[in-house]
């Protein structure tokens, strides 16, 4: 008997290193996930109806790297993120009419285009739910010093993505937001998930595309502020 825990613990350690192997091999890892933008509050002063406002945001993913793509203003303007979720380090992209602007991040900074709605606090909750034909686990937003409302937020492990939520506010969420709420300057957001598709990313996406202005996060911010009026 004496020799049966040499045997049992090893063993015990091989299945679960063989489980978890399983799990991430199964895990998508090159595709695009699409979204549709609801707009729960407006206040901008230029009193733009949302449903001139963009509707729909793509996430494209490809070796722990991603694409955030949203359009609006019938196409006049075009917000895009590039996340280096290793360095943690996201760039973002702004093209207004024909000016073009981006701006690099600090390793680990929040970005300046989806923030947090004042006062939330993340919490992670039992409970799942299937989204856009994808498993998704349940979590919380409360707001404890306020008597805002709490509301149920879903996101998915199914995506194999590294600190998927570095720069967002729901930065302890290991796993990819399927439908969650939070600010564009003063629009607040609700996106959901609406297609999970995989498919073929190309490298070159990651990149800055020519033609585009590389300038401070004070003047991103002006300019993004300025827009969204």
């Amino acid at each position: 008997m004496k020799y049966i825990k040499y045997i049992l613990i090893p063993l015990s350690i091989f299945l679960l290193l063989s489980c978890g192997g399983e799990e991430e091999k199964d895990k998508m890892k090159e595709g695009e996930v699409l979204y549709r933008v609801s707009y729960l509050e407006n206040n901008m002063s230029k009193n733009i109806p949302t449903n001139l406002l963009p509707g729909k945001m793509s996430l494209r993913f490809k070796n722990d790297k991603s694409i955030i793509e949203i359009e609006g203003f019938m196409g006049l303007f075009s917000m895009t993120i590039l996340n280096d979720h290793n360095k943690q380090v996201s760039t973002s992209l702004l093209k207004v009419i024909d000016k073009k602007y981006y701006y690099v991040g600090e390793p680990g900074e929040t970005s300046f285009c989806f923030r947090e709605i004042p006062g939330m606090k993340v919490e992670l909750r039992k409970g799942m739910k299937e989204i856009a034909g994808v498993k998704c686990k349940r979590g919380r937003v409360i707001f404890p010093e306020s008597d805002e409302e709490p509301f149920i937020f879903y996101y998915t492990k199914q995506i194999g993505i590294k600190y998927p939520n570095y720069d967002n506010p729901y930065s302890n969420v290991d796993g990819v937001m399927m439908k969650f709420q939070m600010k564009l300057h003063k629009l607040r957001m609700e996106l959901t998930a609406t297609k999970v598709k995989p498919t073929k990313v190309s490298n070159d996406e990651f990149d800055v595309p020519p033609g585009f202005k590389k300038v401070s996060k004070n003047d991103m911010e002006e300019i993004l502020s300025t827009l969204m009026e």
